[in-house]
Order: C-alpha cells, then sequence, then structure tokens
C-alpha cells in the first residue's frame, strides 16, 4: 500500500465530505423540489461524514421536509 501524507489524508476527506453533500443536496432537490434544494446551505454546514450518511439514508427514507429539518443544524 502507498504512503499517504497527512496532506493527502486531509484532501481526501474533504473529497468525501463535499461528495456526500453534493449527493443529499440533489437527492432533496430531487425528493422535494425546490423546498429541499433551500435547505442545502445547512447541509453544507455538517463536516461529520457519519452525519452525512445518516442524513442521506434519512433524506431516501423521509416522507416531508419536518424529518430532515429536525436533522440539520441551524
Amino acid at each position: 500500500m502507498p504512503y499517504i501524507t497527512s496532506i493527502e489524508r486531509m484532501g481526501i476527506e474533504k473529497g468525501y465530505l463535499e461528495a456526500s453533500q453534493k449527493n443529499i443536496a440533489t437527492s432533496l432537490q430531487i425528493k422535494f423540489g425546490a423546498p429541499g434544494k433551500r435547505l442545502v446551505s445547512r447541509v453544507r454546514k455538517i463536516n461529520d461524514l457519519d452525519q452525512l450518511e445518516a442524513l442521506f439514508e434519512a433524506v431516501l427514507k423521509a416522507e416531508n421536509l419536518a424529518e430532515i429539518r429536525a436533522l440539520l443544524p441551524r
């Protein structure tokens, strides 16, 4: 396995965060339309991959936006 520097590791993690945020934003927009899209700025405030993964699952299972709003930072 090749050696990965701490700088490279941080870059990889940032890439995962951005991809997760983008996937959630797309899912919100597709599932809930414009009201879902308005929550994207709150999604971008989340910088924890585990929390983003849980949020992505919640978006897929949610029946309304109130369920998602309850999980987002203010």
